[in-house]
């Protein structure tokens, strides 16, 4: 395989960097807002993208990298991988309604003490139903990329980010996740590389591919790996698809009966508001970091 990171040195273009807000929403002409972070000292969060050619999909994407209030003091910090790239913060985005406000959200709760500070990497995907599902299926175009997907994740851009930002290695301080099929992907590729991410959000996880795939997939294993899951769904999902909340609800239950622990390390959450969309998906976000990534 083509070294990657030499290969994405080369095609590395800085496109923009654009400051976060820790409490405010971009302005309407979408330019950034600067809030000084008093707190930390050491400047607000930024955002930073860049485009990304793969060698294992023989694809270009965007990527955004968030990284957080006081990131010059110089630690290292955890990260989350999250998927459908262009849809997660704010900050960056034509439409920053229709996000999930993944900076916003991170940058107050950073800023208030209630989870560590982290990198937040956003992938976007020049076609999700080919990327994110694990098999093929005839209904869906392009599909059944999602194993080079994942190791795409982990062998080409994981070095990256880890070559260019100060970031902790670790799995128990990597997590992966995304909505719907971005949750699918997440929780496959935590299933699959639990070596690399030890943290995965399922938001709307669309677990019910291939007729329970991962889940089965799951009950297979010799035995419980080290990965924490975070699952939800929001209320309104058990009227607009009874499939995907059936699929969350038997996953949750095989990884216990796997020795996952309920509430500690397998955590499914039913009772938020909203449906399956990236709104809903937003107020969701803050609860999902608290738990994967806490103080």
């Amino acid at each position: 395989m083509t070294t990657t990171v030499a290969r994405i040195t080369r095609l590395l273009l800085l496109s923009t960097v654009v400051a976060c807000s820790s409490s405010e929403d971009p302005g309407g002409d979408g330019a950034a807002v600067v809030v000084p972070d008093t707190d930390r000292g050491s400047g607000p969060a930024a955002i930073t993208s860049y485009a990304f050619h793969s060698s294992t999909l023989a694809n270009n994407r965007t990527i955004w990298v968030y990284t957080p209030p006081g990131y010059d003091s110089g630690q290292r910090y955890p990260v989350l991988y999250m998927q459908d790239g262009a849809e997660v913060f704010a900050t960056a985005s034509a439409n920053p309604v229709a996000t999930w406000k993944a900076d916003q959200a991170a940058s107050q709760l950073i800023n208030a003490g209630t989870i560590a500070p982290l990198i937040i990497v956003a992938v976007g995907t020049p076609d999700r139903n080919a990327e994110y599902t694990p098999t093929f299926d005839s209904h869906v175009s392009g599909s059944g990329r999602g194993p080079l997907y994942a190791r795409m994740l982990v062998q080409e851009l994981k070095p990256f980010v880890d070559a260019h930002f100060r970031t902790r290695t670790d799995p128990a301080s990597t997590g992966i996740g995304g909505g719907s099929y971005g949750g699918l992907i997440a929780v496959y590729t935590a299933l699959h590389y639990p070596g690399t991410f030890g943290l995965s959000d399922g938001t709307s996880a669309s677990l019910w591919w291939a007729n329970q795939l991962v889940t089965a997939q799951l009950s297979a294993l010799p035995s419980k790996v080290p990965v924490r899951f975070w699952l939800d769904r929001g209320a309104d999902e058990v009227s607009e698809d009874t499939a995907e909340v059936d699929g969350l609800a038997v996953f949750a239950t095989a990884a216990v009966a796997k020795g996952w622990t309920d509430g500690l390390d397998v955590r499914y959450e039913q009772g938020f508001p909203g449906g399956h969309d990236v709104g809903s998906w937003a107020q969701r976000f803050g609860p999902m970091l608290q738990f994967l990534f806490p103080r």
